[in-house]
């Protein structure tokens, strides 16, 4: 289930975004980076993310939960030519099959927002925390979605 406010949605009514982009590859090399430590899942884009090196105590001290970490550890650039009407959507699904194919067990939510650059970010989505963005995304200030 996708859902948008209206600025993402006049966002991606611009004009262009035909550059060639390979937008599989850009997914693969996203989840090539991730691991799950502690039932989060995060992106590690030196590969130094370790279990032992991670305070648990403060992350939810900080964070509040899981959802919480994982999302502010989960803040990706994409290139703007994501955010054009094709381009969204074939990059949705793509991420969305390329992670249930490394997680199958596994609900993510994605979040890609746009201000001055395009942000992708994610968590894994338990119940019992719910999703990281409000529900009202008619609040933010900025263009942004989520897929669930």
């Amino acid at each position: 289930m996708v859902k948008m406010n209206e600025k993402m949605k006049e966002l991606l009514k611009r004009e262009g975004g035909e550059s060639q982009i390979n937008i599989s590859e850009l997914c693969k090399n996203i989840i090539l980076k991730t691991k799950c430590i502690n039932d989060c899942v995060l992106y590690d884009e030196t590969g130094n993310l370790e279990k032992k090196k991670i305070n648990w105590e403060f992350v939810l001290k900080i964070n509040k939960d899981w959802t919480g970490y994982e999302v502010s550890h989960n803040e990706i650039l994409i290139p703007d030519v994501i955010f054009f009407k094709d381009n969204i959507v074939t990059f949705l699904e793509e991420m969305r099959a390329q992670l249930k194919i490394k997680y199958p067990n596994k609900i993510f939510c994605l979040v890609l927002s746009y201000s001055d650059r395009g942000v992708l970010r994610f968590h894994t989505y338990r119940p019992i925390e719910g999703l990281w963005l409000s529900p009202e995304i008619e609040r933010y200030k900025e263009p942004i979605l989520f897929d669930l």
